[in-house]
């Protein structure tokens, strides 16, 4: 996975929890064992 592809996924992920009204990432319950370690995982909360 490319930066530009998480990217890509985290605006998607935000969009549609945007759309159901989740405003925060504790909201969307992403399941911890899914997120990369490090910076990677920064970038895609803050994305």
């Amino acid at each position: 996975m490319t930066p530009a592809d998480a990217a890509r996924i985290a605006a998607t992920v935000g969009a549609i929890a945007w759309a159901a009204g989740l405003k925060t990432v504790e909201d969307i319950q992403i399941p911890k064992s899914r997120i990369p370690e490090g910076s990677r995982s920064r970038r895609f909360y803050t994305a």
